[in-house]
């Protein structure tokens, strides 16, 4: 049994439940019963079965005060989510992060899905990224075992570069194939480390062939140069002086 007094600070007024069915998103009571609104586009109530009307709250959020927004609630015996259980949820200990995003004692979760293990140090570093003690999560899905080790590297032109002491990571994707301790991240996607120089790719980095990491020089989005080569997008200009190459309108 939980004390629902106990969690009045985080919980809605019982006010806000209504006796009539409205159009409103969100979770309605009529004659003992809890039913729930996801739409305000082609409002459907769905019953939520089993649940205890006299405990049923909805749940704090303090990220909007959309009616929307209100898709977690719990009773004595349950945390719902958009009408459903969550199994395994601690409605006691249950907050609200976020969206989606919640938290028991025990776990973290986003909708019915257990997140981490670890709620206790679970964090946000960005919109995307967050991570607990062991972990780091890109949305709902580990992307790092090496959460002591992992650290922003630079924000450039769109993307956003991190490393842990196995991998980079560019916007959230896990590369393994640049040399970590050597690896600097440069304008327009591209990136160098000692033995190669990158441009990123939809889902890798394209080595750019032939080009000297050392003296590689980035004009703009489409142009680079080296002390051997000029490039366009990664690729070579055949009979191309870089040392008097100069590029315009760009």
């Amino acid at each position: 049994m939980i004390n629902i007094s106990a969690l009045a600070s985080r919980l809605t007024n019982n006010a806000s439940f209504r006796n009539v069915l409205s159009s409103e998103p969100g979770y309605h009571v009529r004659k003992n019963k809890v039913y729930y609104c996801g739409s305000l586009v082609s409002p459907t109530f769905e019953l939520v079965a089993g649940a205890d009307v006299k405990s049923f709250q909805t749940l704090q959020n303090n990220f909007s005060k959309l009616p929307s927004i209100r898709q977690y609630a719990i009773d004595e015996r349950f945390v719902y989510y958009k009408g459903k259980p969550i199994s395994g949820a601690d409605p006691s200990s249950f907050v609200v992060l976020g969206y989606s995003w919640g938290k028991d004692c025990n776990h973290i979760y986003t909708a019915y899905k257990i997140v981490s293990n670890d709620p206790d140090h679970f964090v946000k570093i960005d919109r995307h990224l967050s991570k607990d003690s062991k972990c780091i999560y890109y949305a709902d899905r580990v992307i790092s075992y090496d959460a002591p080790h992992f650290q922003l590297l630079a924000k450039v032109d769109g993307f956003t570069y991190f490393k842990d002491k196995q991998s980079i990571f560019v916007n959230g994707v896990r590369f393994n194939e640049p040399d970590v301790r050597s690896f600097e991240p440069l304008r327009h996607g591209y990136s160098k480390d000692a033995g190669h120089v990158y441009l990123l790719g939809p889902a890798s980095f394209k080595i750019v062939e032939g080009a000297d990491p050392e003296s590689f020089l980035v004009i703009n989005q489409y142009y680079s140069l080296d002390q051997n080569h000029v490039y366009w997008r990664g690729a070579r200009f055949i009979d191309c002086e870089p040392s008097i190459y100069e590029a315009l309108n760009f």
